[in-house]
């Protein structure tokens, strides 16, 4: 672990037990299983939203930003945290405290993606593997609905 990263555990252990955890070439800053700040390249963002963004526009900060496979720049929702902050024992622990808000809050809006229903196939298998899945499973459901509606077993074969 380097020694920036060292020192901003430290500095954000202001909000509880915080950790580090290599990722994108960074680190993920989380407190439990909550991201809530990113360590890239020797700067620190925290996360943001509508009712944080004006402290960080106001300090002049930037977001996070990336370059795309397309060489588009990418804008996350992780701004660069002024180092006069990072330094406050004053100040930190506010700003700090609402990107943890701000975390908790995009974890629970957070849309999940339905469950479709579908058999899930690797994707190696052949279109036709697919096809014949389903058909095996409809066989199935159709013979369970039989058996419920007649209330009768099917004899065994000798």
């Amino acid at each position: 672990m380097d020694s920036y990263l060292e020192f901003v555990l430290e500095r954000l252990s202001v909000a509880g037990k915080v950790s580090g955890k290599a990722m994108f070439g960074g680190h993920g800053i989380y407190l439990g299983d909550l991201i809530f700040g990113l360590v890239v390249n020797g700067v620190l963002y925290l996360k943001v939203d509508d009712s944080n963004i004006k402290d960080y526009i106001q300090a002049g900060m930037k977001p996070f930003t990336y370059q795309a496979k397309n060489g588009k720049p990418v804008s996350m929702s992780y701004w660069c945290l002024p180092l006069d902050v990072l330094e406050s024992n004053e100040d930190l622990p506010k700003w700090v405290n609402k990107s943890i808000q701000v975390a908790k809050s995009a974890k629970l809006t957070k849309p999940k993606k339905p469950s479709t229903g579908k058999l899930k196939i690797a994707t190696s298998k052949k279109k036709s593997s697919l096809v014949k899945s389903k058909a095996i499973a409809s066989k199935k459901k159709l013979l369970v609905k039989k058996k419920a509606t007649t209330g009768k077993k099917k004899p065994k074969k000798k």
